[in-house]
C-alpha cells in the first residue's frame, strides 16, 4: 500500500491549516527532504504545515505553497496529522539545502519506505488537478471489491422485470469507475517502471503463468505489464515472443489487446453461469499494462485449462466443461486434446490455457483469453519468428462464421494430441480457413471499398477528415473479420486511388505509433523520471520527420518507413512504390497520416497547431510548444459503452422534445463506439437498431423516418443473425415494423398488410424464446 508503515513520533507539533496565507518569499533554510509525507500530503489537502517557534517559510520543489520550517537547523522530526491519512503520524526529517529533483543521487542513506513515497508523489505530479483528486480519494478508500459490486448488478440482467434506467446507469457508473482507477494506477506503474523496485510504491507479485509479464496488485486490479518475457537463459535465450530472434514488446503488447477481445467475444456466447473480470488495456508512454478486477481465486479454485504450460490440464468438473463446450460451439471453436503430459492429457474447448476457475464464493469465473482464436496460417506472415502464432489470431467474426469449426490451439504445441493425423487435420482446418481469409473474404472487402467515393479537398476540416477516416477504420474492418495488419493485402486489391492512398496513410500511422512508443520507451530508461517533458523532443522530432523537416526526412521516405511497412504490411507497396528511388510522401496524404497517429496514440496537439497543420501541412513545423499533452490511450470492455447507451436510451423514452432527441442520439454514439469493440454481439446491435427506431420517430418528415428505418432494420437483422434465439430482437423487431405501418398512405393497404404480418409473424416466433433481454444457454437444461 501507499505510504504505509510511517513510524510514530511526537517530538514536535505540526498544525495543518487548509487556508493559504500571502505569499513569503522563499527561505534559504532548505526544502523539504525528498521522499517526505509532508510533501505528498500538502499539495493534495490544498494546505501548508506551520511548526510552532518559527517564522521562516519553507518550499517544496513540487509546489509553491509556503511551508515553515522547525526551529533548527540539521535533521529534525515533525509529527504529520490530520495530513493525506485523518489518523496517521509520522517521523519526517527536514534537511536544508537538498533540491528534490536531485533525490536519486544526493539520498542514498534514504529508509527504502521514503524513496517508495517519493516515487509515488514523483508520478502523482504529472496527473492534471482531476487525477490527483482521484488519486487522493483512492488512496483513502482502500481497496475494493470491483467484482462483487460488478456481479451484484449484472445479475440483475437476467430478470427482465428488474431492468431500469438506475440499474444500467449503476452499471456504467461502476465501470466507468474502474476503467478510471485503472488508468490512474496505470500511470503511475508505468512511470516507475525504470526505478529500482526498491523504490516503486507497488512491488511487483509473481501471479504464476508463464507469458503476460510483469504484474501488479493495488486498490483490487491486477495490473500485467506487457512486455516479452524470457522463458530460458543461457547462451540463446529464448522469449515467449521473440523467440530465438530477442525480445518482441510488440507481440507482447498485441497479445494483451487480444486478452480483452478474447473476453468481450466470450461474453458474448451468453452460457448461463459464466462471469469474467472487469478489464482495461491502457497505453502510455510507449509501454502497454492490462488492468483486470482481482476475482476470488485462489490456487486451488482452478478446474478448466491450465495454468503451468500443460504439465497438467483441469477438466474436473462435468457441469462446467460442459459450460465451456457449449460456450466453444457458439464462436464455433472445436474441442481438442492438449495438455504436455503423455497420459494426462485431456480434451478442452478452446486454447488450453483459458482457465476456468470455481472461485471461493462459488461462482464460476473464466480467464485467460489471449488464445481464444487460432492464430492465422504462419506460412502467410512475412517473418522468420514462428512464435507470432501467440499473438496474430483470426477475428471473432471470421471464425464465428466460417463454414466449419477450428482449433484454438492449431499450429502451437498445445495441439498434443498423440494422434498425427488429428493434429495435422486441426492444423489444415485453420490454413484452409486462412487462405479463404485471403483468397475470399479480403478480396471482396477490397471490391467494397473500391465502391466508396470519396473526395479529399484541399479545405477539409479536422470534422470532415475524421469522417473519412471512420469510413475505412478498425470497426469496419473488424466487422468483416479482417485484421489491421491485413491492410497491405487490403491495398493490393483495392484500385480506388484516392481509397489507396487512405490505405497507404494508415499502414504509414501504424508504423510511426511503433516508432515513436520504442523511442518513448528508450527514452525511460534515459532519464529515469516521470516527467512528460523528455517525451516532448522525441514527439515532435518523429512529426517533423514525417513533415520533410529534418535533414533525414527524404531518407526516411524513400527507404527507412518503406522497410518497416514490408515487414508490418505485406503486399501493401505496389513495384513503382518499391522503387528506391520512389518517395513515398507522395503516396500519402500527410493530413490524415498525422490524425491517424494522434488518434492511435493519444497525443494532443494545441488547437493553433491542428489549424495551421490542415491549412499548410507541406510547410509546417512543429515545436515543442506546439504539443498540449501526451495523453494516456485506453481502450476498455464494450459493457462500459453498451451500459451507458442504455441507461441513454431509457432515460429518451421518459423525456420529451429536443432533450429526448438529444439522448436518443447520444445512445446512438455509445451504441456504435461499443459494435466497434464487439461487433458480433447481439445485444450490441439489437439495441442498437432499437435507438435508430426511436430516432426515426423523432424525425419531422416520413422521407426521414424511413431513411432510418432502414437503417435499424438492417442492425436487427445483424443481430438475428448472430444469435436467433434472442426474443428481444423479434419482439422489438416487430415494433419497429408496426410503427413502419403507420407511415404508409392509407390506400396503398397491401404494404400496410405487408407489414403487418411480417410484424405478428415475428411476435409469434418471439413466443417460442426465452423472455429475456438476450438469450442464456442453461447447459442443465
Amino acid at each position: 500500500m501507499l505510504y504505509n508503515n510511517l513510524s510514530s513520533s511526537r517530538e514536535s507539533n505540526l498544525s495543518y491549516s487548509t487556508e493559504l496565507p500571502p505569499q513569503q518569499p522563499l527561505s534559504n533554510s532548505g526544502y523539504i527532504q525528498a521522499g517526505d509525507p509532508l510533501a505528498l500530503s500538502t499539495p493534495y489537502d490544498n494546505a501548508y504545515a506551520t511548526v510552532p517557534g518559527s517564522e521562516t517559510p519553507l518550499q517544496t520543489a513540487y509546489h509553491d505553497y509556503p511551508i515553515t520550517p522547525p526551529p533548527s537547523r540539521g535533521m529534525s522530526s515533525l509529527s504529520l496529522s490530520g495530513t493525506l491519512y485523518d489518523n496517521i503520524e509520522a517521523t519526517i526529517p527536514v534537511k536544508e539545502n537538498l533540491y528534490i529533483s536531485q533525490w536519486d543521487a544526493q539520498y542514498e542513506d534514504l529508509q527504502v519506505e521514503k524513496k517508495k513515497q517519493m516515487s509515488a508523489w514523483e508520478s502523482a505530479t504529472q496527473l492534471d488537478a482531476d487525477d490527483q483528486a482521484a488519486f487522493k480519494r483512492l488512496l483513502k478508500e482502500g481497496h475494493r471489491d470491483w467484482n462483487r459490486e460488478y456481479i451484484q448488478l449484472v445479475q440483475k440482467l437476467n430478470d427482465f422485470s428488474q431492468v431500469t434506467v438506475s440499474i444500467w446507469k449503476s452499471i456504467a457508473t461502476l465501470a466507468r469507475e474502474f476503467v478510471d482507477t485503472a488508468r490512474l494506477y496505470a500511470k503511475i506503474l508505468i512511470s516507475e517502471l525504470c526505478l529500482p523496485d526498491s523504490q516503486k510504491t507497488i512491488p511487483a507479485k509473481d501471479l504464476g503463468g508463464v507469458a503476460g509479464g510483469q504484474k501488479f496488485v493495488f486498490h483490487g486490479i491486477i495490473f500485467k505489464l506487457a512486455l516479452d518475457t524470457k522463458l530460458t537463459d543461457g547462451d540463446k535465450p529464448f522469449w515467449m515472443y521473440g523467440g530465438q530472434h530477442g525480445a518482441c514488446d510488440v507481440n507482447a503488447m498485441k497479445a494483451a489487446k487480444n486478452d480483452l477481445k478474447g473476453m468481450e467475444a466470450w461474453n458474448t456466447t451468453r452460457v448461463d453461469g459464466f462471469n469474467s473480470p472487469l478489464i482495461a488495456v491502457i497505453d502510455y508512454k510507449g509501454y502497454r499494462m492490462t488492468a483486470m478486477s482481482v476475482l476470488p481465486l485462489d490456487s486451488d479454485t482452478l478446474k478448466y485449462g491450465s495454468d503451468n504450460a500443460g504439465r497438467s490440464v483441469h477438466t474436473d468438473i462435468p457441469e462446467l466443461n460442459n459450460m465451456f463446450q457449449a460456450a466453444a460451439g457458439v464462436l464455433n471453436l472445436k474441442g481438442h486434446v492438449t495438455g504436455s503430459v503423455p497420459g494426462k492429457k485431456q480434451i478442452v474447448y478452446g486454447p488450453g490455457d483459458l482457465e476456468g476457475h470455481l472461485g471461493t464464493d462459488g461462482r464460476y469465473y473464466v480467464c485467460d483469453f489471449g488464445r481464444l482464436f487460432p492464430c492465422e496460417d504462419p506460412a502467410y506472415r512475412n517473418t522468420e519468428n514462428k512464435r507470432v502464432v501467440f499473438c496474430t489470431p483470426l477475428r471473432p467474426e471470421f471464425v464465428k462464421f466460417y463454414p466449419r469449426p477450428l482449433c484454438s490451439d492449431a499450429f502451437t504445441s498445445w495441439n498434443s494430441d498423440d494422434n498425427f493425423d488429428i493434429r495435422n487435420r486441426h492444423n489444415q482446418e485453420v490454413s484452409e480457413a486462412t487462405k479463404y481469409l485471403y483468397e475470399v473474404t479480403i478480396p471482396q472487402f477490397a471490391g467494397y471499398l473500391d465502391t466508396l467515393n470519396i473526395q479529399l479537398e484541399d479545405n477539409m476540416s479536422k470534422d470532415d477528415i475524421e469522417q473519412v477516416i471512420s469510413i475505412f477504420g478498425p470497426a469496419v474492418f473488424h466487422s468483416r473479420g479482417i485484421n489491421m495488419r491485413h491492410m497491405g493485402y487490403v491495398r493490393e486489391r483495392v484500385q480506388n486511388v484516392t481509397m489507396r492512398k487512405l490505405l497507404l496513410s494508415a499502414c504509414v500511422a501504424r508504423v510511426v505509433k511503433d516508432r515513436m512508443k520504442s523511442m518513448m520507451r528508450d527514452r525511460m530508461h534515459e532519464v529515469r523520471v516521470p516527467s512528460d517533458e523528455p517525451f516532448r523532443e522525441a514527439i515532435v522530432s518523429v512529426f517533423n520527420l514525417m513533415l520533410g523537416q529534418n535533414k533525414s526526412s527524404n531518407l526516411y521516405w524513400l527507404d527507412e518507413v518503406k522497410d518497416q511497412i514490408r515487414e508490418k504490411f505485406v503486399k501493401c507497396l505496389s513495384p513503382a512504390e518499391e522503387s528506391d528511388t520512389f518517395n513515398l510522401k507522395d503516396a500519402v496524404d500527410i493530413r490524415f497520416l498525422l490524425m491517424m497517429i494522434l488518434e492511435l496514440t493519444g497525443i494532443q496537439i494545441q488547437k493553433k497547431a491542428s489549424t495551421h497543420l490542415l491549412r499548410r501541412p507541406h510547410s509546417f513545423r512543429f515545436v515543442e510548444s506546439d504539443i498540449k499533452r501526451n495523453e494516456e490511450k485506453v481502450k476498455f470492455f464494450a459493457f462500459v459503452y453498451l451500459s451507458e447507451a442504455m441507461s441513454l436510451l431509457m432515460r429518451a423514452r421518459s423525456t420529451n422534445g429536443q432533450e429526448s432527441t438529444r439522448l436518443v442520439n447520444a445512445s446512438i454514439e455509445k451504441y456504435r463506439r461499443s459494435f466497434c469493440s464487439m461487433p458480433i454481439c447481439p445485444l450490441v446491435n439489437l439495441m442498437w437498431a432499437d435507438a435508430l427506431k426511436e430516432k426515426a420517430m423523432r424525425k419531422e418528415s416520413v422521407e426521414k423516418k424511413l431513411a432510418v428505418l432502414k437503417s435499424s432494420y438492417e442492425r436487427f437483422d445483424i443481430a438475428y443473425n448472430n444469435n436467433p434465439n434472442v426474443s428481444m430482437t423479434l419482439i422489438l423487431w416487430a415494433a419497429a415494423l408496426r410503427y413502419h405501418a403507420t407511415l404508409i398512405d392509407p390506400s396503398n393497404t397491401s404494404l400496410i398488410k405487408e407489414l403487418m404480418d411480417e410484424a405478428e409473424d415475428k411476435e409469434s416466433q418471439a413466443t417460442q424464446k426465452p423472455a429475456t433481454l438476450c438469450s442464456r444457454i442453461n447447459v442443465t437444461e
